[in-house]
């Protein structure tokens, strides 16, 4: 998984079916998670408030109902909870809801969920070491030793690393000639390490790949791009002189980077992602060029990481992936619910009543809300009843009159076209003879 694809993860939604015709989805925003269970067939006067719990690796979500009215009629409800982001890790989810009319749990949604990012903590401002120093405009770079090997079939490949103040290649050849007598140069210019080789020997009908390496220094310390052939391998970046660790202080992780000769207006962006169980971090600058290089010593700290072992990758280094373990703290892992969601049920269908559950009070709704032109006005209706419906505008003019007259118990769908009015809020209004009366702002955009 690359930088950039994750990066594109930062509102990356994931989405399953749970059971029956409900589904489940997980929209990741960074510092928090937003849990999202669609489609909730419920009685229509369900209000539910969600309780977390986590025990080990598993995370409990009950939805429960906390209403005690019971409507004849169901509908559908979107019903969601955004809790803090978790540390990084697989977690198994449980979501289960509840009946308060009976005392019955049932499941909603068995699943798992997986945190692939450690979030930055804190990070320390660098700033210049010592005296700054100017680019170096062009500087020769000696070449110490080379190699070459006789013909050999492998693939082609380059690698350029540091060993101490020297640089090394190793090229594994395109076919040349069969008896190549290579003669390297090298030289630096600004933060580019240009590298030639021309080869001095007798051309050969008969060509063949070989392996080559060349030694150069001293280099002076710095983070460099190498040039070589044109970019046909493409610019690899190495350091010379570098000093780099990675500390674990309980469930977090700080990096200490210690390098030569970077840009004087060094402004770092950390990043990380994980890949598995491969934590990989890249530090960008994003300040703006100065005309000088200079030392700096970095330090950023991730966490919190889930117990177990990871392979952390620091692109920006020259140095190897290292592995780390985090231990089992013997610490209770908490979740912060940061807010809970529920929105106004949807096509509601009537049902008969149990004989111990009362007949409650009608119901209006409207969808889509807000909308162009059109939209659906449902209302229910739990015992026949003589109703008027019309629509005011904000300043309580009446706009349409939807319905007037005797209706009988039963769940009711009208359209209302607002093609003739002009764009804002209106409201619809539900009454009764009697002492009932609903109101529901609806939003109208053209």
């Amino acid at each position: 998984m690359s930088k950039v694809a994750w990066l594109l993860t930062l509102l990356l939604t994931s989405s399953l079916f749970a059971y029956g015709d409900d589904s489940i989805e997980f929209i990741y925003h960074g510092d928090s998670l937003s849990i999202w269970h669609y489609s909730a067939w419920r009685n229509c006067g369900a209000i539910y408030i969600m309780d977390l719990n986590i025990i080990d690796s598993t995370i409990y979500l009950m939805e429960n109902d906390t209403s005690r009215n019971w409507y004849r009629c169901n509908c559908n409800f979107d019903l969601a909870t955004t809790i803090s982001t978790p540390a990084p890790g697989q977690y198994h989810l449980i979501i289960r809801t509840t009946n308060i009319f009976n005392g019955d749990t049932a499941l909603v949604a068995d699943t798992t969920l997986v945190i692939d990012e450690a979030r930055l903590i804190s990070y320390f401002d660098p700033k210049c070491l010592n005296i700054p120093k100017n680019l170096i405009e062009y500087l020769d770079i000696p070449l110490i030793e080379h190699f070459e090997s006789e013909c050999l079939d492998t693939e082609v490949s380059l690698t350029v690393r540091s060993e101490g103040d020297n640089v090394v290649i190793d090229w594994n050849t395109n076919p040349i000639n069969p008896n190549v007598t290579p003669w390297w140069q090298g030289y630096i210019s600004n933060d580019t390490f240009y590298v030639t080789m021309d080869d001095t020997s007798i051309y050969n009908l008969y060509l063949c790949s070989h392996y080559l390496n060349a030694r150069f220094g001293p280099v002076p310390s710095g983070k460099y791009i190498l040039s070589f052939m044109d970019g046909a391998f493409g610019y690899p970046t190495f350091i010379v002189n570098e000093e780099y660790s990675i500390e674990v202080e309980g469930n977090e992780l700080i990096i200490n980077w210690s390098v030569a000769d970077l840009n004087c207006c060094l402004e770092p962006l950390w990043e990380s992602w994980f890949e598995g169980d491969v934590f990989h971090i890249t530090m960008t600058d994003t300040g703006g060029l100065c005309n000088c290089l200079c030392p700096f010593e970095l330090t950023a700290r991730f966490g919190p990481f889930q117990p177990g072992t990871y392979t952390v990758n620091f692109h920006n280094s020259s140095q190897e992936p290292v592995e780390i373990t985090i231990n089992n703290l013997g610490k209770t892992l908490t979740i912060t619910q940061l807010s809970s969601y529920q929105s106004d049920c949807y096509n509601p269908n009537a049902v008969e009543p149990e004989s111990q559950i009362p007949v409650n009070y009608p119901l209006l709704y409207c969808y889509p809300n807000p909308f162009n032109a059109t939209t659906n006005i449902e209302f229910f209706i739990p015992t026949a009843d003589y109703i008027e419906i019309d629509i005011y505008s904000i300043t309580g003019s009446l706009v349409h009159t939807i319905l007037t007259g005797s209706v009988e118990a039963g769940v009711y769908s009208e359209q209302w076209d607002a093609g003739a009015v002009p764009s804002g809020l209106y409201f619809v209004r539900l009454k009764n003879l009697g002492s009932i009366q609903l109101t529901k702002k609806i939003l109208l955009l053209k």
